[in-house]
């Protein structure tokens, strides 16, 4: 994983691209053939893996949630930007960019890509180790529309999301994101 300051000037050298394509990294439903992001009607997008951006110019980001051993003996997932995701074969990969949810970002410029961080400061010893991994993402475009690309995972019952889990999550308006209390969004109402 990069240093926090290597990880936001990464993201942030996107800024001002173009985005041509998005591509999710999700199982399969063996049964009915497609992804498992489709498998409920709902307004936000979970995914299994991760969710990689293409650009106009050739370029290309991977939001992928990483097992991260961040401190001694303590086990944190990490949303970490990756060139080639390590289980992205053709039955994983998905093009979503003609989606409701994406076709009309396509085209669009990134305007702002902001890292939100998530800060801890223990160890199993309980020694005063401060550390943040990255919880989410947002994503604004040209257009005025912010996306939030998160760590996150719905309980059993599809009511309450658990932030920091193994899979990743997609919020695409704000509106939805304070609905399932987007912890970087809930200090802020």
């Amino acid at each position: 994983m990069p240093t926090k300051q290597g990880y936001e000037n990464k993201l942030k050298s996107f800024e001002g691209e173009t985005l041509a394509r998005v591509i999710y990294f999700d199982g399969r439903d063996e049964e009915t053939n497609s992804p498992y992001f489709l498998a409920n009607n709902l307004d936000f997008h979970n995914i299994l893996w991760g969710v990689e951006f293409h650009t106009i110019s050739q370029r290309r980001f991977t939001l992928w949630w990483w097992y991260d051993y961040c401190l001694p003996d303590c086990h944190e997932f990490s949303l970490d930007l990756v060139n080639d995701p390590e289980w992205s074969d053709e039955k994983t990969r998905w093009d979503v960019s003609q989606l409701d949810e994406w076709k009309h970002l396509i085209n669009k410029k990134f305007s702002r890509l902001n890292v939100h961080w998530v800060t801890f400061t223990s160890d199993k010893y309980g020694h005063d180790v401060e550390n943040a991994i990255p919880l989410c993402v947002s994503i604004k475009f040209d257009t005025g529309k912010t996306y939030y690309v998160c760590l996150a995972m719905l309980d059993a019952k599809g009511k309450e999301f658990y932030f920091g889990a193994d899979e990743v999550t997609v919020f695409f308006d704000d509106i939805t994101a304070k609905k399932y209390k987007l912890p970087i969004l809930m200090d802020n109402t």
